[in-house]
């Protein structure tokens, strides 16, 4: 991944399709043993997504997974705990969490609620619902 985004930018939709843009994210996201990685990455799809060429809904959880790492609070609330008894609680504090819904809706997520709602399910090992049309489809 170093060497294509060093020679290519972001691996974006015009690159490399939606499947391969979100493999691409993907792996960045979970490259959290390598934090230079995800922050090259996270400063290229800043630029591709402005450039409508990315997911907003997959920068905002990339831009939260780096702001855990750092131990900031996080913008959208994507990243979550789960607690021995079942709590769900975000990983780092969100930033001005009042307006977090109006950032997740810009950026094509659901509310923090049902976001927490699926998180719910799929600690419980419960199945999903059918997905609902987004601004992600």
């Amino acid at each position: 991944m170093h060497e294509i985004l060093a020679e290519f930018g972001w691996p974006g939709w015009s690159l490399v399709g939606e499947d391969g843009a979100l493999a691409a994210w993907v792996l960045i996201q979970h490259a959290d043993l390598d934090p230079a990685l995800q922050d090259r990455g996270l400063a290229l799809m800043r630029g591709a997504v402005a450039a409508e060429d990315a997911d907003p809904g997959d920068l905002a959880y990339l831009i939260d997974r780096v702001l855990v790492r750092q131990g900031i609070p996080q913008v959208y609330g994507t990243q979550l705990r789960s607690g021995p008894d079942g709590e769900i609680t975000p990983a780092t504090p969100i930033e001005d969490e009042a307006n977090v819904d109006e950032r997740r809706r810009a950026a094509g997520l659901p509310t923090l609620e049902e976001y927490y709602e699926e998180f719910r399910r799929a600690v419980a090992g419960e199945p999903s619902p059918a997905p609902s049309a987004s601004a992600r489809d």
